[in-house]
């Protein structure tokens, strides 16, 4: 799925986080340069709170 809009900032970024979360880190940081980021020191699921937050910020609220 993410795949398919490879080249994209934002999809870059998700795919680096995936690689993060199955431990793939040498992947991840590939997917994050493409992505022009860097690794964040934030947990998988700090990082996919604020990934979501900048993908949809007139919502105002969290993920449940």
């Amino acid at each position: 799925m993410v795949q398919s809009a490879e080249g994209t900032r934002e999809c870059d970024r998700i795919h680096a986080l995936l690689h993060r979360q199955e431990g793939d880190l040498a992947n991840a940081r590939y997917w994050y340069a493409r992505a022009d980021a860097r690794m964040p020191d934030q947990t998988i699921i700090q990082e996919w709170e604020d990934l979501v937050r900048r993908a949809f910020p007139q919502t105002g609220t969290q993920p449940s």
